[in-house]
């Protein structure tokens, strides 16, 4: 499966001739690539200009300029029907870096999981900081190069046609208002597309395959998204094609909408803290008492009526499976809410204001007297 490269541009003419010098550059396996460029409307007509101009040197350039504007969301759900005409597509904004051998991993990661009923979009992208209350992330299972995640791709991704329509009837039925998103998502941009994405991945059972290494990056550019540069995201590109072999699905680990590992992935010392019955990963200190599945909970935060208190050495014998966890104290306890410290649910409420939108930070300026 030969995917096409989609690029949904607006008004950044800069960081998007630097995406479009870096595709250029990248390593084909052939010059037969099909190169496609949204732009999106504005005020200006210096993107236009700029995309017409360009010269796409391994394969068809096509571009598609809209008359109105579409908005991020409208514009992605475009950008994502292209998978109708080409089968796969690998799209882009307009703000990412990416790596020269992005295409090498594209097509690899296609061959091995594009039938894969579990899998609902491939990521260039990998996590190193946890959206959801960020702290240090990394896959740390040693037996695969990919793990799954209820957390959708923005910052490069690839789709397969049947992967697209699948989520294009999700919206069309409406039952993503039933789904219960993540406290921090409800911060996320009235923009953001995600949001129903991360609805339809918890919906349907199903996950975005991520790599341990990274194929793209997010600087954090000003956009529509971020209204300060902000380059938390910004990770190391992976230079050089390696060939990774399979893993089986049932190898990867599995992580949920909070970046916690589920339960089942965990290895066996782990699940007999509980005496092998199943309880809450809170390990990012990120969720909200109500959003606890079980009765108990290994936590950052303190919680009440602890069966035991845990520090790095627990983890020594499994080789520090969280890095995250070193200088960190971890508390196995009761999830019920009126068993969460009184500290640490204010700890935990106040990590929100990161995700506010620009006018309730104004607010709370307002409310506080600051300037």
């Amino acid at each position: 499966m030969k995917p096409a490269i989609v690029i949904a541009a607006y008004n950044r003419v800069g960081p998007l001739l630097d995406l479009l010098d870096n595709l250029n550059s990248a390593d084909y396996p052939k010059d037969d690539i099909p190169l496609i460029i949204s732009v999106d409307f504005s005020d200006s007509r210096e993107v236009a200009n700029a995309v017409s101009d360009f010269k796409w040197v391994h394969g068809e350039k096509r571009v598609i300029i809209h008359p109105a504007n579409l908005g991020l969301k409208r514009h992605i759900r475009f950008c994502g029907a292209l998978t109708k005409d080409y089968g796969s597509i690998i799209l882009l904004e307009d703000d990412l870096l990416i790596s020269p051998v992005f295409y090498r991993y594209a097509l690899d990661v296609l061959g091995h999981y594009k039938n894969e009923a579990l899998i609902s979009g491939f990521a260039l992208y990998s996590y190193r900081i946890a959206e959801s209350a960020l702290g240090r992330f990394s896959d740390a299972n040693p037996r695969s190069f990919w793990h799954l995640m209820q957390v959708p791709c923005s910052w490069g991704q690839i789709w397969t046609q049947s992967q697209w329509e699948s989520y294009e009837a999700f919206l069309e039925s409406g039952d993503g208002a039933s789904v219960r998103l993540p406290e921090y998502v409800n911060f996320w941009s009235d923009h953001s597309w995600k949001k129903s994405f991360m609805a339809y991945l918890i919906k349907s059972g199903t996950y975005f395959l991520y790599p341990k290494r990274a194929y793209s990056s997010n600087p954090g550019i000003v956009g529509t998204n971020y209204k300060k540069s902000r380059a938390i995201y910004n990770v190391d590109l992976e230079k050089k094609h390696y060939q990774n072999k399979s893993s089986d699905v049932s190898l990867m680990w599995k992580y949920d909408s909070h970046f916690e590992p589920e339960w089942e992935c965990l290895p066996k010392q782990l699940k007999e803290l509980n005496r092998g019955a199943p309880y809450d990963l809170d390990i990012q200190g990120g969720k909200l008492p109500e959003e606890f599945r079980y009765e108990k909970v290994l936590s950052a935060n303190k919680m009440g009526g602890e069966l035991r208190v845990l520090d790095k050495k627990d983890f020594e014998s499994l080789e520090n499976i969280w890095n995250k966890v070193e200088g960190k104290r971890l508390f196995l306890g009761l999830s019920a809410k009126k068993r969460l410290d009184v500290f640490s649910k204010w700890n935990l409420r106040n990590r929100r204001y990161f995700y506010t939108t620009t006018k309730l930070k104004n607010k709370l300026k307002s409310l506080f007297g600051i300037r």
